[in-house]
């Protein structure tokens, strides 16, 4: 039986947040089985500040991804901070016992992926995971011609559910930090397309 550190494909579905004001996501496997949750954890300070002012790109998000009996798998903490590979933030992926995975960090056209020892892995555009010499090691599926990305731009769209399909078992910490890019992307997009929170993020991808 696979899950999700052995399974070759998994699809991350959020459901619409309405008046929420946390992530929250699962992670299933082909046949709708449920492999793991995607927990956010915050204060209650933090709580009712986004209630009054909502969630922009500079909140922090720190998320647990748990298997389905509550065990943790990993962290996924999104950061803001401005650096020689990261525009407009960085996500620590940590593991439960704070020992470094990896991290993210995001650039105008997706995620770079690093390893503990700074070096990159790979790249995520949004569509696709490629490894450091450019080979395709996974697909993420989105519309990105149009009808939920163009929602999505709108702040009209809240749901979310896409497939991630990789090609082949990928090693660690690379499976992992790939794992990471479709909550990493969430992320983005849920700081960045909050009714009163920071708009534009995908702008770009409609002229």
């Amino acid at each position: 039986m696979s899950d999700l550190f052995t399974a070759p494909v998994l699809v991350y579905d959020m459901p619409p947040l309405g008046r929420s004001v946390t992530m929250g996501l699962s992670i299933l496997d082909e046949q709708g089985a449920l492999l793991a949750t995607v927990t956010e954890r915050i204060s209650e300070e933090q709580r009712g500040h986004r209630r009054h002012w909502g969630s922009g790109e500079s909140t922090r998000h720190t998320l647990l991804v748990a298997a389905p009996n509550g065990a943790p798998y990993f962290w996924v903490d999104r950061l803001h901070v401005d650096g020689p590979t990261t525009i407009a933030g960085r996500t620590l992926v940590v593991a439960p016992d704070g020992a470094p995975i990896g991290h993210l960090d995001r650039h105008a056209k997706g995620f770079a992926l690093f390893d503990p020892a700074e070096r990159q892995l790979g790249n995520y555009d949004y569509a696709r995971v490629l490894d450091w010499q450019g080979t395709e090691v996974a697909v993420s599926l989105k519309d990105r011609s149009g009808g939920y990305f163009r929602e999505l731009a709108q702040g009209t769209s809240r749901g979310d559910r896409h497939t991630l399909t990789m090609h082949y078992q990928l090693p660690e910490p690379l499976r992992t930090l790939v794992l990471s890019c479709p909550i990493a992307f969430d992320v983005a997009m849920y700081g960045s397309n909050r009714p009163y929170g920071h708009g534009g993020y995908f702008d770009n991808f409609f002229g």
